[in-house]
């Protein structure tokens, strides 16, 4: 009987054994259905993705602020509200305007890892970001046309004449924040003429960013008198004697800018061939000589009468010099009044 029992045992267990393995069997068939069931697995998927946030690192990234923000290396999905806070977290400091670093992303997600805006986020993407500072770019030739336009803008405080500003040392370029430029223009000295160097002070959307210094040559020119030949001490000035040449006026003591200034007047000292002429150097010239024989207008009220004399000496009008009167045969001081004419009160 012993044998049959142990059958009957063995016969059981395979029964159970059959049973295990056909409801393992269905529940993989199930699974399997459910997998190939259209719309069920996909759909499922779908939503999940939908609730996920998503970090995709960008491999270059330009950026214009000081500091370098998460959404300005990375695309984050999905893009709304609540991945506003995400996008706003610094990562980094800029580079300098024009300037660029790398930055490393692993790092990034280790500083950021235990914030709570970064709960659930799913990172990836470009193991590297290469980040380039937007800027404004200030060349030379730039900040001399500034120099330039300030000089226009206050023409009235200058000589007359075309102004020119010649620059002698000034930054390359400049390469400054990007924003809204503004700045302002100081010179040297009071007097913008004799300014040999102007500030500038920039500053982008209202805030100071930089400043820097131009040196170089404010220039009036101005067509002036200029002397074609010697002309001596004493001699009057002939207009073929004259010439007008573009000059420096800021260089200039007094010039003079029409032929018709010096013509007629008299050198008050030898002037050289090429020179510019200046006021202070040319007189009046004499309206009665030495040895003439003027009239002599001589009064007291309404008394008036005349007689003739011989001038002692050169006289302009207006000067007062001595006169021999013919009629006495003496010496009297009298007034120039015009050519050939004198005056005394008596």
């Amino acid at each position: 009987m012993a044998p049959l029992k142990s059958r009957i045992f063995c016969s059981s267990s395979l029964q159970g054994q059959a049973k295990g393995a056909i409801g393992a069997l269905l529940l993989l068939l199930s699974a399997l259905s459910l997998s190939l069931w259209p719309g069920a697995m996909p759909s499922q998927a779908a939503a999940a993705s939908s609730t996920a946030t998503s970090v995709t690192f960008q491999e270059q990234a330009p950026v214009i602020a000081a500091k370098i923000t998460l959404a300005d290396i990375a695309v984050i999905t999905p893009d709304d509200e609540t991945t506003l806070a995400l996008g706003q977290m610094v990562v980094a400091a800029a580079p300098p305007p024009g300037g660029s670093k790398q930055l490393r992303t692993p790092s990034i997600i280790a500083a950021l890892r235990n914030a709570p805006q970064t709960a659930g986020v799913h990172w990836q993407g470009s193991t590297t970001v290469e980040v380039r500072r937007q800027g404004i770019r200030v060349s030379r030739a730039q900040l001399q046309e500034l120099i330039l336009g300030y000089l226009e803008e206050h023409r009235r405080e200058l000589p007359p004449g075309e102004i020119r500003f010649t620059s002698l040392r000034a930054p390359e370029k400049l390469l400054l924040p990007y924003g809204e430029l503004s700045w302002k223009i100081t010179p040297s000295r009071p007097r913008i003429e004799d300014s040999s160097s102007f500030s500038i002070f920039f500053k982008v959307n209202g805030e100071p960013a930089h400043n820097c210094t131009v040196r170089g040559r404010v220039e009036a020119l101005s067509e002036v008198v200029v002397a074609r030949e010697s002309i001596q001490r004493g001699a009057i000035i002939q207009a073929g004697q004259l010439s007008l040449v573009k000059k420096n006026t800021l260089k200039l003591s007094h010039p003079l800018f029409a032929l018709d200034q010096a013509v007629g007047r008299q050198a008050g000292r030898t002037l050289s061939a090429g020179r510019p002429l200046r006021a202070d150097e040319l007189l009046l010239p004499p309206v009665i000589r030495e040895g003439e024989l003027v009239k002599i207008l001589a009064g007291k009220g309404a008394l008036r009468i005349t007689t003739r004399g011989i001038a002692k000496a050169d006289g302009k009008q207006g000067q007062v010099i001595r006169v021999k009167n013919i009629s006495s045969n003496k010496l009297i001081y009298a007034r120039v009044m015009a050519p050939g004419m004198v005056s005394v009160e008596f």
